[in-house]
């Protein structure tokens, strides 16, 4: 269990990602309100992500039922964060929150998805700055403070 909650924490690059698909996410509900089709398009990626990382798996020969149950749990996991950023919207009044982090999941997905087609073997049509990225986004770490410590 404290290993999944591990792997729940983000790596720095991936916080830059999410900063920027969240000011997307804002400036999309400030422009134009309603969240519905952002969130069908959220939903295609998960599922999207759902799929080419079962496929990937498979293909390297690394497919396990308890890792697919743990990719499983964190995307009922961020669908709950989504519901509960729109009972924020609805408190505040206002129409960006959810999309905020609608944008943010969703970039976050489109990420995992490019990743996901490297390892099936397709790094051929993804741009190489765009796979530098990724990697980088995997192996920075979050500097975390943690009690006292300044």
């Amino acid at each position: 269990m404290k290993e999944f909650l591990a792997s729940c924490l983000p790596t720095l690059a991936g916080v830059k990602v999410a900063l920027v698909g969240g000011s997307l996410g804002v400036a999309y509900g400030y422009l134009f309100g309603a969240v519905h089709e952002a969130f069908l398009w959220l939903l295609g990626f998960m599922l999207a992500d759902f799929i080419t990382g079962h496929i990937a798996a498979c293909k390297r020969g690394e497919w396990k039922s308890s890792i697919g149950l743990q990719g499983t749990v964190k995307k009922i996991m961020l669908l709950w964060i989504v519901a509960l950023s729109k009972g924020l919207d609805v408190i505040c009044g206002t129409h960006f929150l959810q999309s905020a982090v609608v944008m943010s999941i969703a970039l976050t997905e489109f990420g995992s998805i490019i990743e996901n087609l490297c390892r099936m073997g397709f790094t051929d049509i993804i741009p190489e700055n765009i796979q530098k990225f990724l990697a980088e986004m995997k192996h920075r770490p979050i500097h975390r403070h943690h009690g006292g410590e300044s």
